[in-house]
């Protein structure tokens, strides 16, 4: 048995028309499975705890049709990583996880990967965020700051369905950076880079990315060299940066160019404890999971069976 969890609203309607397209194909192979929509936020989150719930060994083989964000609330929901398998075919506006692996939108290249989940595969990092009052895993990329306050900005813009009409979804994060950046403000910062006692001290910070993939934004490349199978997270972020020098740095970023430039700094860790002097956004593949002024990451080694 298939589960398959489509969010129908993805990118204006690519979701569903997707589905359509997947379901006669499905038809087609006699394959059977049970699907299930995403209505309002965390229904994929809710799904995937009731098919995941099952403390008898079964193997629970989900396929996802939708964005980042659907991903995050799947791989959140995951009770038994153990007999858990994922794939999915990425219908969202900004598909960086898509766009880091290489995973097609046609929805005939989703069919071979049906049977290839239960198969012993290299399994993937995920990274954590603990915040006061929970945690939360993420497949893509979280990030405190500028990064998390244009994601918070672009969830419901009005830009994003205008351009997910277009076809240029994933242009609403410049969309909204560049208009967020007027009114920019920076962060003082304290960096504790694997259990380490001494801090960085951080002056006006603007962001910090921490990356498990390459992409974030809907295609900008802030860590070239990420590796989500390597055990370690990459971290990104800008200090001391001139808003002449951003919308310098911003296009470079779209290619990896940015890293060595001025006012853009690099890390790799297994974990980094971040405090701030004022409550900044946080978010997590593109979702907004609150405001606050001390988190935690680490990397949570080999956890997903991803197909």
């Amino acid at each position: 048995m298939y589960h398959i969890i489509v969010n129908p609203t993805s990118k204006s309607g690519l979701g569903r028309k997707k589905w359509e397209e997947l379901k006669s194909l499905l038809l087609k192979e006699k394959v059977t499975y049970n699907v299930q929509f995403t209505r309002v936020p965390m229904s994929a989150y809710k799904c995937t705890r009731r098919i995941t719930n099952v403390d008898n060994g079964t193997e629970n083989k989900i396929v996802v049709l939708g964005g980042d964000g659907t991903l995050n609330e799947v791989v959140n929901g995951i009770m038994d990583y153990g007999h858990t398998y994922v794939t999915y075919l990425p219908t969202g506006s900004s598909n960086d996880l898509a766009r880091d692996m290489g995973i097609s939108s046609d929805t005939s290249m989703l069919i071979p990967k049906f049977k290839q989940l239960g198969e012993s595969l290299p399994a993937m990092d995920l990274g954590e965020v603990k915040f006061k009052g929970g945690r939360r895993k993420f497949i893509v990329s979280s990030g405190i700051g500028f990064d998390a306050a244009v994601c918070e900005q672009s969830q419901d813009s009005a830009i994003k369905s205008i351009l997910n009409l277009l076809k240029l979804g994933k242009l609403t994060y410049l969309c909204t950076a560049l208009k967020l950046l007027m009114k920019r403000s920076y962060i003082q910062a304290e960096l504790y880079v694997d259990g380490s006692d001494e801090p960085l001290h951080i002056k006006n910070m603007l962001f910090l990315s921490v990356m498990n993939h390459r992409y974030e934004g809907g295609g900008f490349m802030f860590a070239p060299d990420a590796d989500a199978y390597d055990g370690y997270l990459d971290i990104c972020y800008a200090a001391d940066v001139s808003l002449p020098r951003i919308l310098f740095l911003l296009p470079l970023a779209l290619r990896g160019k940015h890293i060595g430039k001025k006012g853009i700094y690099t890390l790799r860790c297994k974990s980094i404890e971040i405090r701030t002097d004022s409550k900044q956004p946080v978010h997590t593949d593109g979702e907004i999971c609150g405001h606050f002024d001390s988190i935690t990451y680490r990397c949570c080694e080999k956890l997903l069976k991803f197909v």
